[in-house]
């Protein structure tokens, strides 16, 4: 057995994500800019548009190689024929208000791909019958709808008080396939939560207990409490074997995470003392 040390971590909260979560019981590949919201004024932007594909081929519900790309290919040209009309379109369009539009993100889950854009004004639905003309190989529907406070980018794309601990597990999986473990055998996880109630500790418990989790309760020590917040001062390790693969590790982090919110607790992060190795690499 060998033991792995954490690094200090410098958090980048800017740019593209991406990461795995359960939806309806069906793993989701979601891809978002988490910088868009400072890069831009979101008042200005207050439509959101989904545009839904249902994939021909899907691979465990998740779209794979040539279509993955044709999809991305539908995305760039939504954003471009809104943002760079031809010519002509803005001659005919010449007494409309000028529209702008934001690609934000996309979920696969499920066998369906939904792109997510925001905008000044809506989008003309004769834009997306055009649209489908030029893409026949992949029907699609649209919705539109205001949201001024994007809160549709909040709940569907933004992993929310996820996002830290996702980001020091994607280091530490770094570090751990650098030392050479194999992510995808089985190992023994400890996963860190803390409460700002006992009662709710408890009562979080009692919401997960059919899962074979096996729970050790504690009381936050200064320090721990510190790095949680002062109020959290309640604390309880769960553990339990299974992979820790990216996909996995962000399915287990974004889970416990959003329903430990729901009991006022939050997420602190795994670790496991183990790097285990292919046998024909011992």
């Amino acid at each position: 057995m060998e033991i792995i040390e954490r690094p200090p971590i410098e958090l980048n909260v800017n740019g593209w994500c991406f990461y795995c979560k359960m939806t309806d019981d069906h793993v989701a590949s979601v891809c978002l800019d988490l910088g868009i919201r400072e890069q831009v004024s979101t008042q200005h932007f207050p439509i959101v548009t989904k545009l839904s594909i249902p994939l021909l081929h899907p691979f465990n519900g998740l779209a794979m190689g040539d279509e993955a790309k044709r999809l991305d290919e539908m995305e760039e040209a939504v954003e471009a024929a809104v943002n760079r009309p031809p010519w002509f379109m803005q001659l005919l369009d010449a007494r409309k208000a000028k529209n702008c539009l934001f690609y934000v993100g996309r979920v696969t889950h499920a066998g369906v791909r939904e792109y997510y854009f925001y905008s000044i004004h809506e989008i003309d639905l004769d834009f997306f019958k055009g649209m489908q003309k030029k893409f026949v190989d992949h029907p699609f529907g649209v919705r539109s709808a205001t949201d001024k406070d994007w809160q549709i980018y909040t709940s569907d794309l933004h992993p929310g008080p996820a996002l830290a601990p996702l980001l020091l597990s994607w280091a530490q999986l770094e570090l751990r396939t650098k030392n050479g473990d194999d992510l995808t055998l089985p190992h023994d996880v400890d996963h860190t939560l803390f409460f700002k109630y006992k009662k709710r500790r408890d009562d979080f418990l009692e919401y997960i207990k059919d899962e074979g989790w096996k729970a050790r309760k504690f009381d936050a020590s200064s320090i721990e409490a510190g790095r949680a917040g002062k109020s959290f001062q309640f604390g309880v390790n769960l553990t339990k074997s299974h992979r820790i693969d990216r996909m996995w590790s962000d399915i287990y982090i974004v889970g416990l995470s959003s329903r430990a919110e729901k009991f006022g607790g939050m997420y602190g992060g795994w670790g496991a003392f183990q790097i285990l190795k292919k046998k024909s690499d011992v």
